[in-house]
């Protein structure tokens, strides 16, 4: 059996200190709808370090692909909305996911070795 290749983005932001919960109820809710299918989403985690919010999502396509067409979907935009109270950007003002995200400048995996690399 093999699986689709999956494509990974890790959001980077600043979070209010303390606000996990808060966080956590809110993608819970948005994570019970349909935008996930929308979007594409396989695997969604959220992670912290003292104020910074990491958004690691795994998906069956490029993120940006599938997440822009719903940026006009209540479903999206209810939950962006909400967030903004906890999540602010890291620099400057929100914009593509790819602006938002880390870049991968290494990758090396078990039994293939090193897959990508500058």
């Amino acid at each position: 059996m093999t699986t689709a290749p999956r494509n990974t983005t890790l959001i980077v932001a600043r979070m209010k200190p303390g606000s996990e919960a808060d966080i956590s109820r809110l993608f819970a809710a948005s994570d019970a709808t349909e935008l996930p299918d929308l979007v594409g989403v396989q695997e969604r985690r959220l992670l912290t370090f003292h104020d910074l919010y990491f958004h690691l999502v795994q998906t069956e396509a490029p993120l940006s692909q599938r997440l822009t067409p719903q940026h006009d979907n209540p479903l999206f935009t209810s939950i962006s909305e909400a967030l903004d109270e906890f999540i602010t950007p890291y620099q400057g003002a929100w914009g593509s996911v790819e602006k938002a995200s880390a870049r991968q400048f290494y990758h090396w995996q078990r039994g293939v070795g090193v897959v990508s690399r500058p």
